[in-house]
């Protein structure tokens, strides 16, 4: 990790881990529960915390047997800050290797990320590549590439024998024009 911008601010972690330790436990406090155990690790990525960006955010914390980790490049404010159990703060949230960095981070701290999701289309390929990156499921880096070019997707379906609206790509108002 590069450590150039991935950084967790104070106060980041949150209750939701809290009772899945079994302190009590004969072995010790380094025991986990076995409803601990099959809780996934979803991480949840977007550079700022808009209201549309956080009903998703909201639903996904309510999934059961998932664990909410986050990325951002602004960290959430009052309720939606309780939403996730861990939160890494990057510089630029649309950047992949940030977003690499900060699941490399919270793999770390929490175990393997069983899901890497966001909603913004901009921030897709970059979630791809990531996932990539990390060995995580998910849609591939091709695939979320022809989602946010919708020319080279066309083509893509129509190679493969689906039949799609026509299309052009225009560049310029020459192009358009014949």
């Amino acid at each position: 990790m590069s450590g150039r911008s991935v950084y967790a601010p104070s106060g980041a972690r949150h209750g939701s881990d809290a009772g899945t330790s079994l302190a009590g436990h004969p072995l010790g406090a380094g025991v986990v529960s076995s409803q601990a155990m099959r809780l996934r690790n979803v991480v949840f990525a977007a550079p700022f915390p808009l209201e549309t960006t956080m009903r998703f955010a909201r639903a996904a914390a309510r999934r059961p047997n998932a664990r909410l980790r986050g990325v951002m490049q602004e960290s959430p404010k009052g309720e939606d800050a309780r939403l996730f159990s861990d939160l890494v703060r990057v510089a630029d949230g649309l950047s992949a290797q940030d977003l690499v960095d900060a699941c490399r981070l919270l793999s770390a701290r929490h175990g393997a990320i069983h899901r890497l999701t966001g909603i913004l289309e901009p921030l897709q390929v970059q979630l791809a590549e990531a996932r990539a990156a990390l060995g995580i499921p998910g849609t591939d880096p091709r695939t979320a590439d022809l989602f946010r070019d919708k020319a080279r997707m066309k083509d893509a379906l129509r190679a493969s024998g689906l039949p799609t609206a026509r299309h052009k790509l225009v560049r310029s108002w020459k192009d358009e024009l014949v």
